[in-house]
Parts: C-alpha cells; sequence; structure tokens
C-alpha cells in the first residue's frame, strides 16, 4: 500500500527552524525583529518582497526562490488565498507558531529569524492544514459531502465501550487498506500480554518472497526483533514487515482477532490477505484475480497456494502508477465504527505491563502535525491508502484526560481521492477534540 508520510507539508527547513512546542510567556510584541517579519510573512509567501532582504542565506541556499513560490502557490492551491495572520505564539525572541487564516482553513507554521539585525528568516515551515470548520458537526458535513463513498466515526472511549458522538455512515463497511495492520498490531499486543511473546523476540528471516520495505532483499538468517516489525508495519507502514509479522503470527490467528476487536463483518476478511498477496492479485494475474473475485471463501483459502506460487516478477510494475482504482473490491474491509472499537480495544490492553509499548508505536507517526499533536495529552495513529482508498484512523487523548477515537474513510471506485482533501478535515476534528468534548451528530 502507499505509505502515509502524514505529518507535514514542508515549505521549507533549515536547521534554525523553529520546532519546539512549548510556548514560554514571551510574546511577539516583545521582539520587534520577529514581529517584523511575521507582518511582512504573507507579501514574502506571494513574492512580492525581495527574496534576499526577506531570507537569510542559510535559507536562499536550502530553497531557491523559484522552488520557495512553487511550494507556496501548492499550499495556496489547497488552502486557498492567504488572508491573514491570525494567530502568533512565541517560543523565544527568534521564533514562533504562527496562524495563516486562507480562504478553506488555517495554515499553522513555525518560524525562525536570525537573533541579530537585520532578523531575515531562516527557517520557515508549514505543520499542519485544518479545514474550515468551526465544529465537529461541520467537520462531518465536510466528510459527507466528498464525492464517492465516506464514512466517520468519532467516539468517546471509556466504561461501556466506545459511544459515537460524531459519525457519517459510521457502519458503512469501506476499503481501508494498510489500516488493517491494526488487526495485526492487535494479535501481537495479545500474545505480548499473554507473556506468550517479547517484544526483543527475534524472527529469523527466511526465503520468503516480500514485497517492498527495508526488510526486502536482506539475506536470509537476518535476525530482527518483533518491536522493530511492528514499529516499521505501523510508523511507516511497511510491507515487509507486515508480511513477516502476518507469518510470524499465523494467518488464521490474526484472522481471529477481527471479531475480538469487534469488526463487525469479519468474513469479509477472511482468508486474511497478506500485502503481497493482494498486489499479486491486483497486478499479476487477470484471471487468477476473476476467479478469487466470484469464489467462496473456502475455494479463496484453496487458491492462496496458487497466489503465493505467483512470482513477484508477475507484479506489473506500473500498478497504481496512474492514480486509477484497481479492483477495488479485492481488499480489506472495515467500518469506521470498527476501527474505532479496534483502537478501543488496543487501548484496553496496552495500560499496563510490556504490552504498553504498543502506544509508542502507534504514537510514532501522529499523523498530525506538530502544532496540533501538541494539544493533546496523546495521539496515535494508523492509516491507509491506495488510488481510490483512503482511511485516517487515530486514538486520542485529549487535555482534560478524556479519550477518543476517530476513524474516517473515503472510497470512489472510479478515480483516485485526495488526501491533501480529507486530512485537514481530520486534522481539525483533532484539533477541535484538543480542548472541547463534542456533541452528538450522526448521520446514517
Amino acid at each position: 500500500m502507499r505509505a502515509i508520510a502524514i505529518a507535514l507539508t514542508l515549505l521549507c527547513s533549515t536547521p534554525a527552524a523553529a520546532q519546539s512546542a512549548a510556548i514560554p510567556a514571551a510574546t511577539a510584541e516583545e521582539a520587534p525583529g520577529l514581529q517584523q517579519r511575521i507582518e511582512t510573512l504573507i507579501p514574502a509567501m506571494r513574492g512580492e518582497l525581495p527574496y534576499d532582504r526577506y531570507f537569510a542565506p542559510v535559507f536562499r541556499d536550502a530553497v531557491p526562490e523559484a522552488k520557495f513560490l512553487t511550494i507556496a502557490r501548492e499550499l495556496e492551491a489547497r488552502g486557498g488565498a492567504i488572508e491573514r495572520v491570525a494567530r502568533v505564539e512565541a517560543i523565544d525572541g527568534h521564533t514562533a507558531t504562527v496562524s495563516l487564516r486562507m480562504a478553506r482553513g488555517t495554515a499553522l507554521m513555525d518560524i525562525a529569524v536570525e537573533p541579530e539585525a537585520p532578523h531575515r528568516v531562516t527557517g520557515l515551515i508549514v505543520t499542519g492544514l485544518l479545514a474550515d470548520a468551526a465544529t465537529l458537526a461541520e467537520v462531518a458535513k465536510g466528510i459527507a459531502a466528498l464525492p464517492g463513498t465516506t464514512g466517520l466515526a468519532l467516539a468517546r472511549l471509556g466504561d461501556g465501550g466506545p459511544h459515537i458522538v460524531t459519525g457519517v455512515a459510521p457502519d458503512r463497511p469501506l476499503a481501508i487498506a494498510s489500516a488493517f495492520k491494526l488487526v495485526i498490531l492487535a494479535r501481537l499486543v495479545r500474545e505480548i500480554e499473554s507473556g506468550d511473546r517479547h517484544w526483543e523476540d527475534k524472527v529469523t528471516l527466511g526465503a520468503m518472497p516480500l514485497p517492498a520495505g527495508k526488510f526486502a532483499g536482506k539475506a536470509a538468517g537476518t535476525e530482527t526483533t518483533l518491536h522493530a516489525l511492528a514499529e516499521a508495519m505501523i510508523a511507516t507502514s511497511d510491507n515487509s514487515a507486515t508480511d513477516i509479522l502476518l507469518a510470524e503470527l499465523g494467518r488464521k490467528k490474526v484472522e481471529a482477532m477481527l471479531p475480538v476487536v469487534g469488526v463487525a463483518d469479519p468474513g469479509a476478511n477472511r482468508p486474511l490477505l497478506s500485502t503481497l498477496e493482494l498486489f499479486k492479485l491486483k497486478g499479476g494475474n487477470p484471471a487468477l484475480a476473476k476467479r478469487w473475485r466470484t469464489a467462496s471463501r473456502q475455494q479463496r483459502r484453496r487458491l492462496l497456494d496458487e497466489i503465493d506460487r505467483l512470482p513477484v516478477s508477475a507484479i506489473d510494475p506500473k500498478l497504481f502508477a496512474d492514480g486509477t482504482p484497481v479492483m477495488p473490491d479485492i481488499e480489506w474491509f472495515a467500518s469506521p465504527a470498527d476501527l474505532v472499537r479496534t483502537l478501543d480495544w488496543l487501548l484496553r490492553h496496552t495500560e499496563h505491563g510490556s504490552a504498553a509499548r504498543a502506544r509508542d508505536i502507534l504514537a510514532a507517526n501522529p499523523g498530525v502535525g506538530p502544532a496540533v499533536a501538541a494539544r493533546m495529552g496523546y495521539v496515535g495513529f494508523k492509516g491507509g491508502s491506495e488510488p481510490g482508498v483512503l482511511n485516517l484512523s487515530f486514538l486520542i487523548q485529549a487535555r482534560n484526560g478524556d479519550w477518543y477515537a476517530m476513524s474516517t474513510g473515503w472510497n470512489d471506485t472510479t478515480s483516485d481521492v485526495s488526501l491533501d482533501t480529507l486530512l485537514p478535515l481530520a486534522s481539525r476534528a483533532v484539533a477541535l477534540i484538543a480542548d472541547a468534548a463534542p456533541g452528538a451528530t450522526v448521520s446514517r
């Protein structure tokens, strides 16, 4: 599956770029050089100021003017025209976090300037883009209005199981791409929790063919750990790590976790395909794919041996290259509510002991920019993406200590779907959860 590198739209970054999430009492007004650069940030992004006067040499060396203006236009294509500086939070006398109001949302940026005059900009980075939605109900409305088929479930977690407070067709199954890897993580957590396995247990790589990833191409006999595999599978959506873990844990044992974690229709994912098997079906042998699509569950299990015998070289190297959805009915499936229940299961089974390390794995890529993540007690994330399929699933602790889970999905069988469209909506929902308990709005 396509890895979702969620975190940030990079405008430009230098070693001096502001990265701290801590905001001391200093204000931009107490740093006139910083304040001046912030006041002229919008004209600079529009190319209306001399580039060498606004940006320091270290910045210009890293990001030539033409590149900067191209990326600035790409940001405006996503969020609309930049209208004004909405908020400034100083980190110290020469770095700050800036919120830029745009026509269709808000861009969060870190800016750094030279400590000495003339205080030219040394670092500028976009740390997030939030949709223009004042409430969770507006976020849900925006997701529901997307073309194709969408879903959303946002639930408060706690006693009595997840309580969905905001949703769009939360129980409708959708293709979820790599978000299915949460079920593999859950199986591993169960075995860690029981003491049957340990994070540092060694896994010896064999000769099994693997999809792309950091473990593909390593020599047979190479050792790694369960923790290293799980971390790669979740943080970077590594497909080679995923297939190794699926084989190590056992396909049927992972399938057995589907009803345990709360997937309402586990049969839709039995047998549970590895990532390489899915690629072979979608891009390796059309006749075999046709048989798979019409086969019963038992027939599909018998077909697995035939799929595994198909060489990796049979996969079309241009599979997914043009962004056109390929066989969207050959996938992994779950509803947003299924994935919320899965995240709730993971929360409840990682409170104590060795299994708690799974929370660090989920938080390695928080899925939102640092400005939003810093407002939360905790943000864990797993996404999934291929042409026509997108899923974003979050485990969130608000500032008041309450836990939430949110999953949103978007499928289109005829054209690709855009992370740049769905992520700002999801990021805005996460930001809204940070400070206030959401009210109930569920659309079916």
